[in-house]
């Protein structure tokens, strides 16, 4: 009789665990559904931008004295991806320091790197606008090596020579 005694003590406890258990679920569910909602959303946000895959940059021109003739360089745009309502423009007008035109899809080009830490910040507020990267091919400003450099352009999210030494080099470079 002692052993069944026991039998059932531990049985009770292990049915009680589990029905906290049981009961604990649908109330983590309510949390994240309800009042957690927001801080969830934002974390999987912050998740999302720190993880997934950053494509190459393409590689550098350079003559053997080290003068760089063509480099990528990264530049970030303002743009808006449904209606802009009059409080954004308001808001927009008190952070950026130009001009900014609200009947375009692209907002704002070539962000600030003070423009960007404000915006990051604020955006949260604002789902229809979003900071996009954007990846420019530059070369130097000597004119007659722009026909010896040659021109990229995108092709397949990636930089592609299509002529000069863009395109000979195309796949060391990318």
């Amino acid at each position: 009789m002692k052993r069944s005694s026991q039998f059932r003590t531990r049985l009770f406890i292990l049915a009680g665990i589990l029905g906290a258990w049981l009961l604990l679920i649908p109330c983590r569910i309510l949390f994240f559904i309800g009042p957690g909602r927001t801080a969830t959303i934002l974390k999987g946000e912050e998740l999302a931008r720190k993880s997934g895959l950053i494509p190459a940059m393409r590689g550098r021109i350079i003559t053997q004295d080290g003068h760089v003739l063509a480099w990528n360089e990264r530049y970030f745009d303002l743009k808006a991806t449904g209606f802009i309502r009059k409080q954004t423009g308001i808001f927009l007008t008190a952070v950026l320091s130009g001009k900014f035109n609200p009947d375009e899809e692209t907002i704002y080009r070539n962000l600030s790197s003070e423009e960007f830490s404000q915006l990051r910040k604020a955006l949260r507020r604002y789902p229809e606008l979003k900071i996009v990267p954007r990846v420019e091919r530059l070369r130097i400003a000597d004119v007659r090596l722009h026909s010896v450099i040659g021109k990229c352009s995108w092709q397949n999210n990636r930089l592609t020579g299509i002529s000069g030494l863009e395109k000979q080099y195309d796949n060391s470079l990318a």
